[in-house]
């Protein structure tokens, strides 16, 4: 009974949210660079804008590096970004990333359409799954109503996981320390704290 219950909330819920890459387009100066997003009719929608180099290489298994200044270029932030590597999915297809990728350090934010005040609140929401499952470009974590209604700035980061995030093999100078997924989650805020002004988000609230 209760497997039946979700899937049949599963699927009301994929009827009530969709994704939508069509709306007018919108730029934001970053410290970075430009970000180009688009608006719908409730929000305004950034995704896969990258706070850190691609953990490929000699950054796996490595501290996160931040992301290097992009300008003159202009980041194309209305496709969804691949999730990070996880276990094959044998839940609701609604808790599946389409793609995954190394290259998964991304977040996604989401601000009202109509901001009155000069900076908002801000919530950043890090997805859960035990560290090894789930990414922040599900369809249950489209926030555009929410931030419509509440009126804050609502952000979701991705973050290494299961042995990519979390591998440790011993204490040496040349062992895997292990908490990378932690890490990753620290400079994705770091890069919100000194960015989301941008978004119209407050970094002190």
């Amino acid at each position: 009974m209760m497997v039946c219950m979700w899937t049949v909330f599963f699927s009301l819920l994929t009827c009530l949210v969709k994704y939508s890459f069509s709306g007018r387009s919108v730029i934001v100066p970053t410290k970075y660079g430009d970000v180009l997003g688009y608006a719908t009719d409730l929000s305004r929608i950034f995704y896969g804008i990258p706070f850190a180099q691609p953990p490929l290489g000699p950054l796996r298994w490595n501290l996160p590096a931040p992301i290097s200044r992009w300008a003159p270029a202009t980041i194309n932030a209305t496709e969804i970004p691949p999730a990070c590597p996880q276990p094959a999915c044998d839940i609701h297809d609604i808790l599946c990333p389409k793609t995954t990728s190394e290259d998964c350090l991304y977040l996604n934010i989401f601000t009202p359409l109509q901001n009155n005040s000069s900076l908002l609140p801000v919530m950043i929401f890090i997805p859960g799954g035990n560290f090894q499952f789930l990414d922040a470009s599900l369809v249950i974590y489209e926030a555009d109503r929410f931030v419509n209604t509440t009126n804050v700035v609502c952000i979701f980061i991705q973050y290494r996981l299961g042995v990519l995030g979390f591998l440790a093999t011993g204490t040496g100078p040349n062992d895997f320390k292990g908490n990378y997924g932690i890490l990753d989650q620290r400079l994705a805020i770091a890069w919100i704290k000194s960015n989301i002004d941008a978004f119209g988000g407050d970094p002190n609230q």
